[in-house]
């Protein structure tokens, strides 16, 4: 671990990825045996996790992801990103054809147009 000053970080960011990432949400032991961080480093780390939302921790003591990443996932736009990387392919199409092109996606029984470029004949 590095010891320029950020080691805490480093570590409290290797449980949370152990706990985001397990198939099965870890206890503390499974978690202090895979860092191999002493039981009570863990625990402090773990403590803060918790306390900033990032980690959970559960009835049966296991940990899983906290509520700040549901509300993160939250106010991620996935269409964002579609429509990103669509429109070079929009434009191209556009320019090739002089047509107007849409980009649409279905949302429940509806179709949602979440991108356009103009004709060129407008």
């Amino acid at each position: 671990m590095p010891t320029n000053g950020t080691q805490a970080i480093d570590r409290a960011a290797q449980l949370l990825s152990l706990v985001v990432l397990a198939d099965e949400p870890p206890g503390h032991a499974d978690l202090v045996a895979r860092t191999g961080l002493a039981k009570s480093t863990a625990s402090r780390l773990l403590q803060a996790l918790e306390r900033h939302r990032l980690l959970f921790r559960d009835d049966a003591g296991s940990y899983q992801a906290g509520p700040l990443f549901a509300l993160y996932a939250t106010r991620h736009e996935p269409l964002d990103e579609l429509t990103r990387a669509a429109q070079p392919t929009l434009g191209h199409l556009s320019a090739a054809t002089g047509e107007t092109v849409n980009l649409a996606v279905v949302r429940g029984n509806a179709v949602v147009q979440v991108a356009q470029v103009d004709s060129t004949f407008m």
